[in-house]
């Protein structure tokens, strides 16, 4: 028997679920139900709606989170398939050659601002916000977020003092238990993505 919650949030790539409770049949409130295999590998997120159909929120086996670290990507490729002065459009591939996500790139000023990556087959699985003093924000942070604007992590670097791209990194946040429900999505409402 699984548990239901009110809501969850990221550790360290994996979901952990908030106020946990059993579901009844007629419920008014969204609930979080989070699957996990036996052995750890696989996990997933479903939501459910009062008057609509459960929905599945993530899904590791499409993009783990857990493995969004640098050391664990050194098999994937870029391919570029559309180039423009504001947006790129690309395939990532594996090592074996196979097409695991796309990512479509939005650019300011020639800095990257966000990053929407997509399933192969088109489902929005994540976003990317990127922050840069030089264009005005209060850091220089990328944060990426699960489809429903949850952080999953938060990267400060120091930047390039010319170009303001991006140089060492100085602090990375993987855990967001404390963080409040009203916080969780601010930086989102951002410019970045427009």
């Amino acid at each position: 028997m699984y548990l239901y919650y009110s809501d969850y949030y990221w550790d360290f790539g994996k979901p952990r679920g908030k106020n946990s409770g059993e579901v009844q049949r007629n419920h008014k409130e969204i609930r979080y139900r989070i699957v996990q295999d036996p052995y750890f590998r696989r996990y997933t997120i479903e939501k459910y709606s009062p008057d609509t159909r459960p929905e599945l929120v993530y899904d590791s086996a499409l993009l783990d989170f857990r493995k969004v670290k640098k050391m664990e990507q050194t098999g994937w490729k870029k391919e570029i398939l559309e180039e423009n002065a504001d947006t790129i459009f690309c395939l990532i591939r594996d090592q074996d050659d196979r097409i695991i996500l796309e990512e479509s790139y939005t650019f300011r000023e020639g800095l990257c601002t966000g990053c929407e990556i997509f399933y192969p087959s088109g489902g929005l699985l994540s976003t990317q916000v990127i922050h840069y003093k030089a264009l005005g924000d209060e850091d220089n942070v990328v944060i990426l977020y699960d489809r429903l604007l949850r952080p999953v992590v938060k990267k400060i670097y120091a930047a390039h003092e010319t170009t303001g791209e991006f140089t060492d990194l100085l602090h990375e946040c993987w855990n967001f238990a404390g963080l409040p429900p009203h916080m969780e999505k601010h930086t989102i409402l951002s410019n970045a993505l427009k």
